[in-house]
């Protein structure tokens, strides 16, 4: 038992003799002295309360509602015009309003016999007569108009319709005849042309869809899309 004990002293005595922070005594070092020698008498709190009132009669001030003119010397870019130049007034040309504008010139056209089917009477109502006709169309810019026979100057169409918004592909799903095209018109009639020649059939397609991309606005005017047939490979026996 006096062996633990002594055991037990000696190793408290090692602990002591250790740096642990629980048995470091606390010193105390005094601060330096900091003179600060100042002409101001004001305090701390007298300042922040200053700063607190100036902003508060910073937000106070409603801000203007116009912005400086350019002739407000207060502007920044303001730069005072000699006399002269200011004195000045601009004068139209002769010419204004007399320029004479370019003759109308219709670039996309297209006019020939083609058999013409009657799909539909409105997107969703189907015509009842729905057998093939022949007849002469004509497409002028974006109007597209159909009769009997070759026109004069005083035949009336069939019918006649606007080309824009309308739509023109491939009647793929119909086989029973060749070189057959959609016109679906926006919020009329739907129509298969059927041309006779292969030519035909893509030189119709390229027109009708010439014509329906110029006929919106520039501003609301997608990009042209256009689409040809492919070529059929003949299979050799």
């Amino acid at each position: 038992m006096l062996a633990n004990t002594a055991t037990s002293v000696a190793t408290t005595h090692r602990l002591s003799s250790i740096g642990l922070p629980w048995n470091r005594k606390k010193t105390i070092a005094p601060l330096p002295k900091i003179h600060l020698q100042s002409n101001f008498s004001l305090s701390s709190s007298s300042v922040a309360t200053a700063v607190t009132i100036s902003e508060f009669k910073r937000e106070e001030q409603p801000p203007s509602d116009k912005p400086p003119k350019y002739d407000d010397p207060r502007h920044p870019w303001y730069t005072a015009l000699p006399s002269y130049l200011s004195s000045r007034t601009i004068q139209p040309r002769e010419e204004e309003g007399k320029e004479a504008l370019p003759p109308y010139e219709c670039t996309v056209y297209k006019m020939g016999y083609i058999k013409v089917k009657r799909e539909r009477d409105l997107p969703q109502i189907e015509s009842r007569d729905r057998s093939w006709k022949k007849l002469y169309l004509v497409l002028w810019g974006t109007i597209i108009r159909a009769y009997k026979r070759e026109p004069t100057e005083k035949t009336q169409p069939v019918w006649s319709y606007s080309m824009q918004q309308a739509e023109t592909d491939l009647a793929t799903d119909y086989v029973r005849y060749d070189h057959v095209l959609r016109l679906k018109l926006s919020d009329g009639p739907q129509f298969l042309l059927r041309t006779y020649t292969r030519e035909e059939h893509i030189l119709w397609i390229e027109h009708l869809q010439a014509s329906a991309n110029i006929s919106n606005d520039l501003d609301s005017r997608s990009m042209p899309e256009f689409i040809i047939p492919r070529r059929r490979r003949r299979m050799v026996q």
